[in-house]
């Protein structure tokens, strides 16, 4: 089971700039299409790349400028244009009531139109138009005691924490007795940061008994600058007492 996630792990690492991360083509500020090119939804979470061992998850920001009702001949969203015949729009969208549409999966459309002629066209919600955050679950970790992890040099926590330190700039990571109150369900997550908190790796477990799992986080650099602050070990100094 150790040699199929390690597999894997070396495809979460990218070789690209500190403010471009992601997976593969799926990185975090670019168009929200990749999804529906590169993945396909799965009960609660997306198959990318044809991989069966990684759940993929996504958030999206939609662009305000879009919300808008077109007239004009040609405009419109995406090939759901003013102008053009209301048979055109079949092979993407669906409707009930021949007003309010359903189209690419997710936008919610209202098309107005006479003789077959869509003449008014209005957005009443839309499919998120960029990436900013990228969800990975790798899998289970196969060990229910987080010191058997860290002492093994084999286990995918560990290889992944070193491919991880090779590519990007570790920002903090999780105090040893962060590691001693996760091992007796004190915390429920362990973080690690690298570049700013644009990219975070996880270890979490439902509850004290509950196997663990490994997720790898990609977020945008603001983001990621604030989940950094709340995340980061607050530990207490016992030279306080």
């Amino acid at each position: 089971m150790y040699l199929r996630i390690l597999s894997l792990i070396f495809l979460l690492i990218p070789s690209i700039v500190i403010s471009e991360v992601g997976f593969r083509d799926l990185k975090v500020g670019q168009s929200f299409t990749l999804v529906d090119q590169h993945c396909k939804k799965v009960t609660d979470h997306y198959q990318c790349y044809g991989i069966d061992d990684l759940k993929f998850n996504f958030m999206g920001t939609q662009n305000d400028d879009d919300k808008i009702t077109f007239y004009r001949d040609g405009d419109g969203f995406r090939d759901v244009l003013v102008g053009n015949e209301i048979y055109s729009i079949f092979p993407f969208c669906e409707s009930d009531d021949t007003i309010i549409w359903k189209c690419y999966g997710n936008t919610i459309i209202e098309i107005r139109y006479d003789k077959n002629k869509i003449f008014e066209i209005k957005l009443l919600s839309s499919s998120p138009e960029t990436l900013n955050e990228i969800s990975i679950d790798v899998g289970p970790l196969y060990q229910s005691f987080l010191d058997n992890i860290i002492g093994d040099p084999n286990n995918p926590y560990i290889k992944l924490k070193k491919s991880l330190e090779s590519n990007y700039q570790v920002e903090w990571e999780f105090t040893e007795r962060d590691r001693k109150l996760f091992n007796e369900g004190e915390k429920d997550s362990l973080w690690t940061s690298y570049n700013g908190g644009q990219i975070f790796s996880q270890i979490v477990r439902k509850d004290k008994y509950s196997d663990l799992r490994l997720f790898v986080h990609y977020h945008t650099e603001t983001e990621g600058k604030n989940l950094s602050e709340k995340r980061r070990p607050k530990n207490v100094n016992f030279n306080d007492f």
